[in-house]
């Protein structure tokens, strides 16, 4: 039986102190990656994958744990991981007693085939058709933990048999675009998302008993101290309305519920302790409702671009990176300040229960650093002077923004709270934009009706960033002019909106209406001291539809690009100071210097400078496929392509996803 495939380096890319099977599993990872990384967190604690112990672990993190009860995942995705589970103790047992008759004990815990048949028999989808895809937010609750850590070394694959491979249903890792398709429609992977049912609690003990010294321990914080659980004592948190998380709404009660068995297992010390600090998990997790079916809408779900767009901003924002440094006005290293970063970093223990592990120096010095931006034609830029003040705060637009992860997952980061003064996210439809609400709401955004008004005072409580979700449809151009000139914007975000050669007109003159609007309120007027620009992150899937949009783009604009790769560490050229000027590579989640002197065969993720071609295609992806052998170009689009971690985010990769940076041109002087 062919084993699964070991817990990858590119998986492991992130410190936390939850295992990083649950990690994966909360975003609904395919099975085999999650049970491949359940089989590392079991045998990195001493635990064997198939035993007892390591049973009883898969029903507390991927049944009990108080986030997945909170907001779970898609049923059908709960069903298929633990039915290749039970299936892979099942034949690991079958193989280890193959030639003894002396065990006729069942291999398989009474409480994880209960688990498992509940599932099975109450695997509906909701009357909703919502679920939740969920991550890990380092920034959630201690804003001072920065968004990068040094990647970690590769692990010794652990010891021991490995998990068999059950038959497991999941959607292939390539996925090609049928010629007449619209990408966004058929060619983006399924992406494994879930209903909104609750799980349900166990309702019988377990046929062993547990020694709690074998099990992994897990670290919440409990205010200021550290308690130290056995995991397998993680009970969800009470349900009484005084007892609640905050972020608990109505959609709750809306939710179907199953009944409960008639006989709870009687409560311990143990899951009375645990259950007093499992609200603590919630507050270390993003969560956000999706459709429980990908393409029912498209505005409903995930899309890779998203994660790029939202790591990139995040390590832009806390000055780990600068390849935005010019048109966002953050504060940018100097050289002599980038280059005092080289030396190893000490070991720090961060202040959220996080394990202690190695971090990398920044490259900014925060709000003292000098401003150093990129020079440009219209000399919109900022100065280079070591006394400089860095531009405004930041009033921020995201067109078709989905189901609102980006200021959900930002919205904690101090740096975030320091630089940017407003966020408007809209899309097409009211289904999505009250999605969206909801998701910004849950997350503890406080939306404000209508930002002016509170700019000025209208309304009591909020302070900045002030946050909006409203419709804007791309075919409006009369509605959008006057929603920009109400809600000036600076920066513009687009992510995977690329798509439908219909509308591309349409999209291309929303933008450029948020380049060229201007507010002619007295209170708002001139305050924007930065270059506009719009940031694109887009998969491409089709050279023709990329084509199309480029080209209407550069009647008005210059584009500077990037494009995303995925290779072995040793193999890359660092930029200097991390902006990307000097043709270096942009570091993109989880690595920096460090991680290439400590580890030079680890794969990671970076942002490479590159240019568009006049057939919509990036230079180094058409140079790559066109000048290698047909079994080089193979591995390379393979390696290009492979699923994996980009930062805390898994992402399934379904073409090259490039960044674009659109700024208007430089405005041509009478003479």
């Amino acid at each position: 039986m062919e084993p699964l495939p070991r817990n990858t380096p590119s998986l492991c890319s992130f410190e936390c102190s939850f295992p990083r099977s649950l990690i994966l599993f909360l975003q609904s990872a395919p099975p085999t990656i999650v049970l491949s990384a359940f089989q590392a967190d079991c045998e990195s604690q001493g635990v064997a994958w198939c035993s007892a112990e390591a049973q009883m672990l898969a029903v507390e993190w991927f049944v009990r744990h108080p986030v997945v009860k909170k907001y779970p995942p898609r049923r059908r995705m709960v069903r298929a991981l633990l039915k290749a589970y039970i299936n892979s103790v099942e034949e690991q047992y079958a193989a280890d007693y193959a030639l003894s008759s002396t065990s006729s004990e069942d291999p398989v815990q009474t409480e994880l085939m209960e688990e498992f048949i509940r599932v099975s028999v109450f695997g509906g989808a909701s009357e909703q058709g919502f679920c939740f895809k969920t991550f890990y937010n380092p920034f959630a609750s201690a804003p001072d933990t920065p968004a990068i850590t040094s990647a970690p070394a590769t692990s010794t694959p652990p010891s021991g048999p490995s998990m068999p491979l059950s038959a497991i249903p999941t959607p292939s890792q390539v996925h090609s675009v049928p010629p007449g398709s619209s990408p966004r429609a058929s060619s983006s992977p399924e992406m494994h998302t879930g209903s909104s049912q609750r799980s349900l609690n166990s309702h019988s003990e377990p046929t062993h008993t547990l020694s709690p010294h074998g099990l992994p321990p897990c670290i919440l914080v409990n205010d200021d101290s550290k308690v130290l659980l056995s995991m397998a004592s993680v009970r969800s948190p009470p349900t009484s309305p005084s007892q609640r998380s905050p972020r608990h709404h109505q959609h709750q009660q809306q939710r179907q519920h199953v009944p409960l068995p008639p006989h709870p297992p009687a409560p311990t010390p143990a899951s009375a302790a645990a259950a007093a600090a499992a609200v603590r998990p919630l507050d270390q997790f993003s969560s956000i409702r999706v459709s429980c079916e990908q393409f029912s809408n498209v505005g409903l779900s995930l899309w890779p671009a998203a994660f790029v767009m939202i790591q990139l901003l995040a390590q832009e924002l806390k000055g780990q990176t600068h390849m935005l440094a010019d048109v966002l006005g953050l504060p940018r290293a100097t050289s002599s300040t980038a280059n005092s970063s080289a030396s190893p970093a000490p070991l720090l223990a961060t202040s959220n229960g996080l394990h202690p592990h190695t971090m990398p120096t920044p490259l900014s010095l925060g709000p003292t650093a000098s401003c150093s931006l990129r020079s440009s034609n219209d000399g919109s830029a900022g100065s280079s002077s070591g006394t400089n003040v860095c531009s405004s705060p930041l009033r921020i637009l995201e067109l078709g923004a989905g189901v609102g992860l980006t200021p959900v997952y930002l919205h904690h980061m101090k740096e975030y709270q320091q630089h940017v003064a407003s966020f408007l996210a809209t899309d097409y439809q009211e289904s999505i934009v009250d999605n969206m609400r909801f998701n910004m709401t849950e997350n503890g955004i406080r939306l404000v009706s209508e930002s002016l008004a509170a700019q000025r005072g209208l309304e009591r409580g909020p302070t900045p960033p002030l946050h909006r979700a409203a419709l804007l449809d791309w075919l409006n151009h009369a509605d959008n002019e006057e929603m920009f000139m109400e809600d000036e914007v600076d920066v513009t975000l687009v992510a995977d909106c690329i798509y439908d050669t219909d509308v591309i007109p349409a999209l291309v003159d929303t933008i450029h209406l948020a380049l060229t609007a201007r507010s002619t309120a007295p209170y708002t007027s001139g305050t924007l001291k930065k270059k506009r620009c719009c940031i694109v992150v887009q998969t491409h899937r089709q050279d023709t539809t990329m084509q199309k949009f480029f080209s209407s783009v550069l009647t008005f604009g210059q584009v500077r690009s990037y494009n995303l790769v995925r290779q072995v560490v040793g193999s890359l050229r660092i930029s200097e100071d991390h902006s990307g000027d000097d043709g270096g590579c942009v570091p993109l989640g989880g690595w920096d210097r460090q991680a290439q002197l400590l580890n030079p065969d680890q794969v990671v993720c970076a942002l490479v400078p590159d240019v568009i071609l006049e057939d919509g295609s990036m230079r180094s992806a058409s140079g790559q496929w066109h000048d290698s052998g047909a079994n080089e170009t193979a591995t390379a689009a393979e390696a290009l392509l492979a699923d994996g971690m980009i930062g805390p985010f898994y992402t399934s990769m379904v073409g090259l996803i490039g960044v674009h940076v659109i700024t208007l041109k430089a405005a041509k002087v009478a003479r």
